[in-house]
């Protein structure tokens, strides 16, 4: 589609406006330019490409670390929570006075 929309623009300067002629053998010329214009874009594509792959994939490697970093950290707490959770509990337990006393 790019290749022949670029056909279509180059045989409309090169015949509409001046009124010049042309022959199949004028277009080789233009046809090599944009051959290498494309070959050069594509490869400039294909790089940018491989870097933006490299980027985004360490990238996510990087945020898969924090996130895996911050549930580490998560699940300590919550670990110690219940620890701290069941002594509070054992020591209300052990007491008398907290089965004596009634919430409001």
């Amino acid at each position: 589609m790019l290749f022949r929309a670029c056909v279509y623009f180059l045989v409309n300067n090169l015949t509409g406006q001046d009124g010049i002629t042309f022959s199949a053998h004028d277009l080789v010329p233009a046809a090599v330019f944009f051959h290498e214009q494309l070959r050069a874009f594509l490869g400039v594509f294909h790089i940018l490409n491989v870097h933006f792959h490299r980027v985004f994939r360490a990238f996510f490697e990087v945020a898969a670390f924090f996130r895996r970093t911050v549930l580490q950290q998560l699940d300590r707490k919550t670990n110690r929570h219940a620890e701290i959770d069941s002594e509070v509990g054992l020591r209300e337990a052990k007491n008398p006075i907290f089965h004596t006393l009634k919430p409001f």
